[in-house]
């Protein structure tokens, strides 16, 4: 029979080294997948702002053609109640038909992101799907040191590009 003596008990626990080089593997760890977790996050912002806008002018055309009328995608005021001609789209968009009348509005990007368009400041689809004028339409969404570009076809048609 075995008996517990004093001068051979056992040690339960961490030693000091052993957490200290546990503590350094974990720093360096996170050292290297913080940087990459922000790019993910940046990117995942830029992606989300530009869905958000591809349904706005998906919603807009297909309403279009599906009411016989004009919608038009504009940039929202702050309220989120009408369009608003000056400022930027960086506070979001909206979706109104010929009345005025508010379909849907969109949240602004989130994060860095912002959105620019070159072509004009609203974007009308007539009865037929295609865009107000024959115009051709350039979104550019920017944020987290990447960029995409978003276009409408004067026919209506939606590409994208970089994203």
């Amino acid at each position: 029979m075995t008996r517990y003596s004093p001068n051979t008990s056992r040690h339960a626990g961490f030693t000091l080294l052993e957490l200290m080089v546990s503590l350094a593997i974990l720093a360096i760890l996170l050292g290297i997948g913080i940087p990459s977790f922000q790019s993910f996050i940046q990117n995942s912002q830029l992606n989300a702002s530009k869905e958000g806008l591809e349904s706005a002018l998906y919603l807009a055309r297909s309403e279009a053609v599906t009411r016989r009328s004009s919608i038009t995608v504009c940039r929202r005021n702050s309220s989120g109640s009408a369009c608003e001609n000056s400022g930027s789209w960086d506070s979001g968009w909206l979706a109104t038909d010929k009345d005025s009348t508010v379909l849907r509005t969109w949240d602004a990007p989130s994060g860095d992101t912002t959105l620019n368009i070159a072509g004009g400041t609203t974007i009308t689809f007539t009865a037929d799907g295609w865009v107000e004028g024959n115009s051709a339409y350039s979104f550019t969404i920017s944020g987290g040191g990447s960029s995409c570009s978003l276009s409408v076809s004067p026919i209506g048609t939606l590409s994208t590009a970089g994203c």
